[in-house]
């Protein structure tokens, strides 16, 4: 989404939590072993609009850079440090679930990172 192109993804895990079905792409529904003609059909209706795909390919990369930009993430950063109190490679406080959390989020936090970098460079 953050390239500008309208998402087909199958209504699940992380696409389910990101995709804005109908705005910012088209999420199907699916059943593990079933037949891909959902899958196709959505593809098909985004090649047969390019408008409608363009139009969403515009708002996804919006969405993408206001819910996951360096901005939201710097936030978050921010955030961990003060509330969850990692100050210097420790905690101040417990953190609940032993800090898988923590970690998971730092995680998510480089990567996004690395992808706006690659794709920043990638568009010079």
């Amino acid at each position: 989404m953050y390239a500008g192109s309208a998402v087909v993804a199958i209504k699940s895990g992380g696409p389910k939590e990101t995709v804005l079905d109908g705005i910012t792409g088209i999420l199907v529904d699916m059943m593990p072993g079933e037949s891909c003609e959902k899958l196709a059909g959505a593809i098909g209706e985004l090649l047969v609009d390019p408008i409608k795909a363009i139009g969403m390919g515009k708002r996804g990369h919006e969405y993408v850079k206001e819910k996951f930009g360096l901005g939201p993430f710097r936030q978050e950063w921010k955030r961990l440090v003060e509330e969850e109190g990692i100050v210097r490679g420790q905690r101040r406080k417990e953190v609940s679930g032993g800090g898988i959390s923590v970690i998971y989020r730092i995680g998510i936090f480089l990567m996004v990172l690395i992808a706006w970098w690659y794709y920043s460079a990638s568009q010079s």
